[in-house]
């Protein structure tokens, strides 16, 4: 989507000569590209933890279970360690963060929006701030996962 962001803002240029929107596409491709890293972290972080709890024997992963889909990451979040854990949904809350356009990744956005209105609404509106939602939505459980007596 940033790279559609990219292509689609600056080309309101040729109906509004003095648009903002190409300041906007110049803010938007790092804030996004922030919220991608953010996103890829937690999940190279998340990888990593698994891959320690299989290799030390704590977890097994079903068979025919992908060891980062959802089902399998939700089983074996209550044997990550907390302070991981608590980096690992922070690192995702970032990349929705960077993906939704929210404080402190917003600074974009303003300038954005002054282009025309399907632009602006196809790419914020229907698809970074629904991805971000669903992000944070999908990952809850990862939060709220229980301790090991």
């Amino acid at each position: 989507m940033g790279t559609c962001g990219a292509v689609l803002i600056p080309a309101h240029r040729f109906l509004v000569p003095q648009a903002l929107s190409r300041s906007g596409c110049k803010k938007g491709v790092p804030c996004n590209a922030c919220g991608d890293v953010l996103f890829l972290a937690g999940i190279v972080l998340l990888y990593t933890n698994m891959n320690t709890l299989i290799s030390q024997g704590r977890f097994t992963p079903e068979t025919g279970n992908f060891l980062l889909q959802f089902k399998t990451m939700f089983e074996a979040a209550a044997l990550i360690d907390p302070t991981q854990l608590t980096l690992i949904t922070l690192l995702f809350f970032g990349g929705a963060v960077g993906k939704s356009g929210q404080f402190p990744l917003h600074g974009w956005l303003p300038d954005a929006m002054e282009g025309p209105t399907t632009v602006s609404a196809l790419i914020h509106a229907a698809t970074m701030v629904t991805a971000g939602v669903y992000l944070v939505a999908r990952t809850f459980p990862c939060s709220r996962s229980p301790r090991p007596p």
